[in-house]
């Protein structure tokens, strides 16, 4: 996964080896989207990562997913939900279970961990309540495992691994 150039622009696609060479196809975009890259891709080929969306003053950075259809392609790019505060986001990595895990940017432009569990055919936010970057999620029993990059908030302290009991 990654991106393309495309008119001038970061896309997100995937790459796919074609005969001996690897071809990237483009993700099916919002059409307001101008720019965004594929970051991540589970075992069933669901995919996450980001789509920078026009006709924004403030940064436009939206968290994303596209999730494999029938015919082999891709649905068009989900954008998550993220709160009424924030003014950017980014889904970094999806688990199996297509749990995402990422951030979103607020109003003060400080970065807050959080993920997006899916529940049907969409994705329900959740706020880790923690300045940095979720990178890894995992469940362990009954107990949400999660680990928070703060390496670019307070270099002293690189990252944190946080359980929650559910």
């Amino acid at each position: 996964v990654g991106y393309r150039i495309e008119r001038g622009a970061n896309r997100p696609a995937i790459w796919k080896k074609a005969g001996s060479e690897w071809k990237a196809i483009a993700l099916p975009h919002e059409r307001v989207s101008v720019a965004g890259r594929a970051l991540d891709i589970n075992d069933s080929g669901e995919i996450c990562g980001y789509v920078d969306l026009l006709g924004f003053e403030q940064p436009n950075r939206a968290p994303c997913v596209w999730i494999p259809n029938e015919s082999g392609g891709y649905q068009e790019g989900k954008i998550l939900p993220v709160p009424e505060n924030a003014i950017g986001g980014c889904a970094i990595a999806i688990n199996s279970g297509a749990t995402v895990v990422g951030y979103y940017d607020d109003s003060k432009d400080r970065s807050i961990a959080c993920y997006w569990a899916r529940i049907g055919s969409d994705f329900q936010f959740f706020d880790l309540e923690t300045a940095g970057v979720a990178l890894i999620f995992g469940r362990v029993g009954n107990e949400l495992i999660w680990t928070v990059l703060k390496a670019l908030l307070r270099p002293a302290e690189f990252s944190e691994s946080v359980t929650r009991e559910v």
